[in-house]
């Protein structure tokens, strides 16, 4: 970020916008999510309502957007 603030031709301030320059890097979590996803399908497949419950209510806020 470039920090300069003087006074301009008619004696109002002016500084630079706060804007980061550089887009900050995310980790890569895919083993993370993929993990996750395999215990969820699990779960499914032991709790057959959790499966029918998880889906209704995905469809319920899909069928709001």
């Amino acid at each position: 970020m470039n920090n300069s603030t003087h006074k301009n031709k008619r004696g109002n301030w002016e500084m630079s916008l706060p804007f980061r320059e550089k887009v900050p890097q995310v980790p890569n979590n895919r083993h993370q999510a993929l993990n996750r996803l395999n215990n969820m399908l699990r779960s499914f497949k032991r709790k057959p309502e959790l499966k029918r419950d998880y889906l209704a209510f995905m469809a319920k806020i899909l069928d709001k957007r």
